[in-house]
């Protein structure tokens, strides 16, 4: 028999709010282990047998007391007490098995596509390798989808532990012991936030108890020790009244560590312990947010192109833009930066350091060139909840987040909205075609305006047709490829030097990304179609976008990449390693170097990004298109059409731009007639003669067959057919 273990690399690390592969390498790993006999083992060796002496530093990514076992390929059983948690993207491909109440007896299992397929309750056999994602979470990544041995098994019960175990959140071996198992904390209550992300509460005068990564934090009846509450499957806020203060009688779920950001709460490490609620039924003595009093909103009100830099209620706070942008109230920006409002990305870089967080840290609220409608404060992004009515356009899953379309498909632009969502329940499932009503919190992530949290979705009607996309060209998308600081961008030792999106090719514009809506003018800003389905056609790809994901750097003083980082006053930075993605905040995929995005230019010489948000570009990158295996993209490489969810997001396009609009195929077949020809102008215009000839013709012919057998049924009848009535100024119709 061969041996059971093989050497493995650990792939790359990051925070849960970044969208990345978590699975990255996993394909090849699994490959290469297809011949080989996995060894038999069980969850509790796999937690048990750890490094002690395994303990966090200071600094982000932090590990604390990893398995042994790590690159270990394995077969391991359990009860799945927990499924269809997200991590940084929002695919539901985490879930969680036990094999009883014990210490070690549980685990967590990154297995992509499991969540239609497993429910809690069933006996699972798992194959897959031991990982360490984050450093100190001791994981399985799965080579296939579990098989199940049994259904209808009882979920094991939560083991009832105090607040003063989890250490104020610390790596200790108290609480390392129920790792990846259901835990229950009673009698708590909630701690108002208190780092640096807060975001506001139900109404904008809530003192804020979550942050912009939806975490929570309570205290039990000892009053002092702290239990951080995470996101992955269900939000508490999202359907309880949770302001600083509130009791509860109980709050359990699932034990998870994890690596974060500076919390600034004395006492903890950057990388912590986190229970995850499952849903509603995991908080005890809860009381129910109101929801009688909630507005009617559109997906138009949400989605806005009245005011830039500002909303219907309120205006961007001054020190969220840079220095010479003029925001709703008429006040110019104070932000640490020049230009527009995104900074870029060694400006953003800077925000996240120990200096940067204490005068502008990095929140969701920066980037907004049109924020979302009833946000009342748009600096903690605090509002009340609205209600609305919209058909789904497409879904990530039947219980994961959505884009929102008006049901009118007439409406060309404004008419689409992203809805965040963690989970839900059986009742919640939705598909494209669904219409539905719906009670959200409105949100603003980098410019994206989106619902957040929905804390009631009722679905009105089923298998609708969703609107088709809207025909649009690059010149919306179009940003000038050429930049330098005497434009305002590029700040961080770029000299008076340009720098190209490499690849690209530079078109005369005016303008930031962030352009101003014009009404009638559908090529006046990408924001009009911001969270809806368009499609491009006749496109040529001329560049390509490449992240650092780990050594961060920046443009030097010749305009050139490095891995040295210098702010505005020419000091360098001193950045923890995996802190911060590169400058394109691209979405990579498995296996291919520097990620999926595309720049593509249109046949009038305009460009925009195709990115990966949804997976559509990958098979072009990995050489996995049915019928073109091992044919991979390159520059010069074309297509007939791109259909596409148009999103707003931070990340440098080109290079010295601090945000950008993109665009993102949820399929590979959306990226229609790769490297097919085109039709000439010549053709084109052959092609619209012979409709205009074609269409008339026929038309006449069919109209007189029809009358042909219209009389022919009558005279049949032995009777004669009525005189055609003539319609005209003087008839009724």
């Amino acid at each position: 028999m061969k041996t059971a273990f093989v050497a493995v690399v650990l792939f790359a690390t990051v925070a849960f709010g970044q969208d990345v592969d978590p699975g990255g390498g996993l394909e090849e790993k699994c490959q290469e282990a297809a011949s080989i006999t996995p060894t038999t083992v069980t969850i509790q060796k796999i937690q048990s047998e750890r490094n002690l002496t395994d303990v966090p530093s200071s600094k982000m990514y932090a590990s604390c007391h990893s398995s042994t076992h790590v690159g270990a390929y394995v077969k391991v059983e359990g009860i799945v007490t927990a499924h269809g948690a997200h991590k940084g993207s929002y695919a539901q491909d985490y879930f969680f098995m036990q094999t009883g109440t014990d210490k070690f007896s549980g685990i967590e299992v990154f297995s992509e596509g499991h969540y239609t397929k497993l429910s809690p309750g069933q006996k699972v056999s798992v194959t897959g390798f031991v990982a360490e994602n984050p450093p100190g979470l001791t994981i399985i990544q799965a080579c296939k989808l579990p098989d199940v041995v049994s259904s209808g098994n009882d979920i094991p019960a939560p083991v009832v532990l105090k607040a003063s175990v989890f250490h104020g959140a610390n790596c200790n071996e108290d609480i390392e012991a129920y790792e990846g198992m259901l835990v229950k904390i009673e009698n708590v209550t909630t701690v108002k936030c208190s780092n640096s992300y807060c975001s506001g509460g139900i109404k904008a005068t809530d003192a804020s108890s979550w942050d912009k990564y939806k975490q929570m934090w309570f205290t039990d009846d000892d009053g002092t020790s702290i239990v951080e509450v995470d996101n992955h499957m269900f939000d508490i806020f999202t359907r309880f009244i949770t302001v600083p203060g509130t009791a509860f009688g109980f709050v359990q779920g699932v034990l998870s560590w994890y690596s974060d950001t500076d919390n600034n709460i004395a006492g903890r490490d950057d990388s912590h312990w986190d229970l995850l609620p499952r849903s509603a039924a995991d908080v005890g003595g809860g009381v129910a947010i109101p929801t009688d009093a909630i507005k009617p909103y559109s997906v138009a009100d949400v989605q806005q192109l009245t005011y830039q830099y500002g909303n219907n209620l309120a205006s961007v706070p001054e020190l969220k833009v840079g220095k010479d942008v003029a925001v709703k109230s008429g006040k110019m920006g104070t932000g640490n930066w020049e230009h527009g409002p995104c900074p870029n990305s060694t400006m953003q870089a800077w925000m996240y350091t120990k200096e940067g967080k204490a005068v502008q840290p990095m929140t969701h609220s920066l980037c907004a060139c049109y924020p979302a409608g009833a946000l009342t404060d748009l600096g903690k992004l605090a509002g009340e909840y609205v209600s609305l009515r919209a058909r789904v356009a497409y879904t990530q899953g039947p219980l994961a987040s959505f884009y929102l379309e008006e049901e009118d498909c007439s409406k060309k632009t404004g008419r689409g909205m992203f809805v965040y969502r963690p989970g839900g329940t059986e009742d919640d499932k939705l598909a494209a075609g669904d219409v539905i009503s719906i009670l959200s919190k409105t949100y603003q992530y980098y410019g994206s305006e989106q619902g957040s949290d929905p804390i009631k979705i009722t679905i009105e009607k089923t298998g609708t047709n969703v609107c088709p996309p809207t025909e649009v060209t690059a010149k919306a998308f179009h940003v000038p490829a050429t930049v330098s600081d005497d434009t305002g961008h590029g700040e961080g030792k770029l000299g008076n030097a340009a720098v190209k999106t490499p690849g690209a090719t530079a078109v005369a514009d005016t303008g930031d990304y962030c352009k101003k809506c014009v009404a009638g003018d559908a090529e006046s800003c990408a924001e009009q179609y911001e969270g809806q389905f368009v499609q491009v056609k006749y496109v040529k790809v001329v560049g390509f976008t490449k992240d650092w994901y780990k050594n961060y750097g920046g443009l030097d003083t010749e305009g050139k990449w490095s891995e040295e980082v210098f702010h505005v006053d020419g000091k360098k930075m001193t950045l923890v390693a995996g802190s911060v993605r590169g400058p394109y905040q691209n979405h990579a995929c498995s296996g291919v170097a520097g990620g999926c995005q595309m720049i593509v230019e249109d046949q009038n010489g305009h460009q925009m990004l195709i990115d990966n948000k949804h997976k559509g570009t990958e098979k072009f990158f990995k050489g996995t298109v049915p019928g073109k295996e091992e044919q991979t993209i390159k520059v010069g490489d074309t297509f007939t059409s791109v259909k596409c969810i148009v999103d707003q997001h931070r990340g440098e396009y080109p290079l010295g731009r601090g945000g950008h609009y993109d665009c993102n195929p949820v399929d590979w077949r959306d990226m229609a007639g790769w490297n097919e020809e085109w039709p000439s102008e010549d053709d084109k215009d052959d092609s619209t003669l012979i409709i205009a000839i074609v269409v008339p013709v026929v038309v006449v012919a069919l109209a007189i067959v029809g009358f042909a057998m219209y009389k022919f049924g009558y005279e049949k009848a032995g009777q004669s057919a009525p005189a055609a009535k003539v319609f005209g100024p003087d008839t009724n119709l």
